[in-house]
């Protein structure tokens, strides 16, 4: 199941309408269908949105991978969603959607691999990034 079909699911279990989904995560329409056909990526923070609201595992909803439903998972996904946004400003550039979404799936999974708490993971993350 592609990432396109599982954002389908979830709306569908959620009983929403295309419109009404697209509104809970404020996104037009048209770019909510485009996600639903698998024609764009959605932003992360909608993804992390879906995670948190619905307590969706993250990995599941990313790579169709594991448990659909984890409220673990989805204070993990939040904190890796705040890293990633962190990461993007203290750059001072723009990071693309795509590549924000790599990121986000990098810093997860290492986390969750190396059963790295959020606090840790934060702590290494500035750690590295005062390095020059």
């Amino acid at each position: 199941m592609s990432l396109a079909n599982r954002i389908a699911a979830v709306r569908r279990d959620q009983g929403l309408s295309q419109l009404e989904f697209a509104d809970r995560f404020r996104v037009s329409l048209s770019a909510y269908k485009s996600y639903e056909k698998g024609i764009t990526e959605p932003p992360p923070s909608m993804l992390v949105g879906m995670v948190e609201n619905y307590g969706l595992s993250a990995r599941w909803l990313l790579i169709g991978k594991g448990k659909k439903l984890s409220r673990d998972e989805a204070n993990r996904a939040v904190i890796t969603y705040d890293i990633v946004e962190k990461i993007s400003s203290d750059i001072g550039d723009q990071i693309a959607t795509e590549k924000k979404r790599s990121i986000f799936s990098l810093v997860y999974e290492f986390s969750e691999e190396n059963e790295i708490n959020n606090h840790e993971l934060i702590a290494r993350l500035f750690k590295l990034s005062k390095k020059d």
